[in-house]
């Protein structure tokens, strides 16, 4: 009988340590990549601009520079962050030599736009040789650029600009094709709905627009926020339902088309990034101070979010996203950047 027994006990404890292990992993999520500057072959004085998923979310595009001359776009292998292809975009035989601080890529992966906020020009690249095929100046005072989109169809380029102005690029014919206004302050960021019908931006003011990236008509404009939103992302699976995050701490869920708020959280620290998975279930939040990253469901708008994952963070924290084909989640802190899989 104490033979058995003694079985029994330890045949509960290996239960209990099993399933505490599973627990510990599922509570305590490790990058499955990891990268820094400095493991890429960076000097100490660079810094990283903007990070960026290829559309089929296989290659990351990461622009780096510094005060000392230091222009480089480098794409990098998603399964373990090492770099495939550098581009210098500062060489001398470059058309117009830039510091990239805002990259968008086209739906087919061929073509990079890339911008500067001390610039009035946009920057094409063909990714396939790294060259620079054509520039576009911006033909206005005061208009650097804040921020760079291109549309999911492949047809528009987004640029915000230091006039609190969004400009539609057709790529068609290579000619600006709206001239979007109402911002009341500086441009703070940007999305296109999964269909292209649909533009949001979001201010330093806390204010939302909406827009008909077709005809130009505004659709919507509300004061989303008590400050700065962070992010603006759409529901990839409904472009009628949009998230924004904000200083104010703030994750709030919306009807873009009427400004009507659906559900808030609050994540008890500045949210400097906010956006659905690609199936729009979950939805992750970065907070700076905490410098933690929140994954949630999106399930039912009237319920407590259920909390998914929390990630540990590594530095004061930049942004975080997610791949636009999975749940795949970028993280960027300082001069290093994880990912992790949910």
């Amino acid at each position: 009988m104490k033979q058995v027994s003694k079985r029994k006990l330890a045949l509960v404890v290996l239960v209990f340590v099993f399933a505490g292990s599973i627990w510990f992993a599922y509570s305590h999520p490790r990058p499955v990549a990891e990268t820094s500057l400095s493991q890429l072959g960076l000097p100490q004085t660079a810094g990283i601009e903007t990070v960026t998923f290829y559309p089929d979310g296989q290659i990351l595009a990461l622009s780096a520079g510094d005060l000392y001359g230091l222009c480089a776009v480098l794409l990098l292998d998603v399964d373990d962050l090492r770099p495939i292809q550098s581009i210098d975009t500062c060489r001398s035989d470059m058309l117009h030599p830039m510091r990239a601080e805002q990259l968008a890529i086209s739906p087919d992966g061929r073509i990079m736009v890339m911008a500067s906020s001390t610039d009035e020009t946009i920057v094409f690249i063909d990714l396939q040789d790294g060259r620079m095929t054509m520039t576009q100046r911006i033909q206005s005072i005061g208009t650097d650029v804040r921020s760079i989109g291109w549309s999911p169809m492949g047809n528009i380029i987004a640029i915000g600009t230091e006039d609190n102005h969004v400009r539609l690029w057709d790529v068609h014919t290579e000619n600006f094709s709206h001239l979007l206004m109402g911002l009341g302050s500086s441009l703070m960021c940007m999305s296109f709905s999964a269909d292209g019908q649909y533009i949001m931006v979001g201010d330093y003011s806390g204010q939302i627009v909406v827009w008909d990236t077709q005809s130009g008509e505004q659709l919507s404009k509300f004061n989303g926020h008590s400050d700065g939103v962070t992010s603006c992302d759409f529901n990839p699976l409904d472009p009628n339902q949009a998230l924004t995050s904000s200083f104010d701490h703030y994750v709030r869920f919306w009807n873009v088309l009427d400004g009507q708020m659906l559900a808030e959280r609050n994540f008890g620290g500045f949210v400097v990034s906010a956006s659905f998975n690609f199936d729009g279930r979950l939805f992750q939040a970065g907070t700076w101070f905490k410098d933690t990253v929140s994954v949630q469901r999106t399930s039912d708008w009237h319920r407590e979010f259920e909390i998914v994952h929390s990630l540990p963070q590594h530095g004061h924290l930049n942004s975080s996203f997610f791949s636009p084909i999975s749940n795949l989640l970028l993280s960027w802190a300082g001069g290093s950047i994880r990912l992790w899989r949910l």
